[in-house]
């Protein structure tokens, strides 16, 4: 899926946000529509978590590509803005097939840009599922869901390598490529990072901010620690 972050990092890399609200009319600069909170300039880190709502949705423009998703990001290769990154999450729209399945994708410093979908587990709306991306050494770093590497449609594994550590940068939200798409309640809780000891925060930084790109839009439950993000 190649589009399906081709570029938050293109309307990211724009801002440097203390934790208050930057919101906008959308598209953004790359086209896409978002509501996500983000922490650029993160404490160093190898890992970051959110447990994800599945909320139902439906991608208005799946037949050419489209998407509506809600995802985890990573900065990888010591990104401040997410411009190496490693992600997963949930979305609706992959490839031109209209399927609510698990992803997972990478944007690699040497190889560039790859996506996957998950196949050996599948989300239900209703559900939250826990997803972890984090380091495992060997320019490696792993995208969990359910607590555990999964398989991919080609057979290979949620592992993503060629990926230096470490982060300092860190993403979670809805990110759409169509404003008629609908995501019509998600959320992200339980948010956490990985410190470079292996010991994991609860709650993003105090430099985490909000970005949002309308008609996608996100607000805070529990600020740095659960987010509310939709498109309707």
């Amino acid at each position: 899926m190649k589009k399906i972050v081709a570029g938050i990092t293109f309307a990211l890399a724009m801002m440097s946000l203390p934790a208050l609200a930057y919101a906008a009319t959308g598209p953004s600069p790359n086209g896409h529509y978002y509501g996500v909170a983000q922490w650029n300039n993160a404490t160093t880190n190898e890992g970051a978590y959110a447990d994800l709502y599945i909320s139902s949705g439906s991608a208005a423009d799946y037949a050419s590509g489209g998407h509506i998703n809600q995802t985890v990001w990573e900065g990888t290769n010591y990104s401040s803005t997410g411009s190496d990154w490693v992600e997963g999450g949930y979305t609706y729209g992959y490839h031109g097939a209209n399927v609510l399945t698990y992803y997972w994708a990478q944007n690699n410093p040497t190889t560039g840009y790859s996506d996957h979908r998950v196949t050996s587990t599948t989300p239900t709306v209703g559900n939250w599922e826990p997803v972890e991306v984090y380091y495992i050494g060997n320019d490696t770093w792993d995208v969990d869901f359910d607590w555990s590497t999964q398989t991919d449609s080609d057979g290979t594994h949620t592992v993503a390598t060629g990926q230096p550590p470490y982060s300092n940068y860190m993403a979670t939200g809805v990110e759409s490529t169509s404003s008629s798409s609908t995501l019509s309640g998600a959320y992200s809780s339980g948010m956490e990072y990985e410190n470079t000891s292996g010991t994991w925060s609860s709650a993003w930084g105090s430099g985490t901010g909000l970005l949002i790109y309308t008609p996608a839009e996100a607000a805070w439950t529990t600020t740095n620690a659960k987010l509310h993000d939709w498109q309707n």
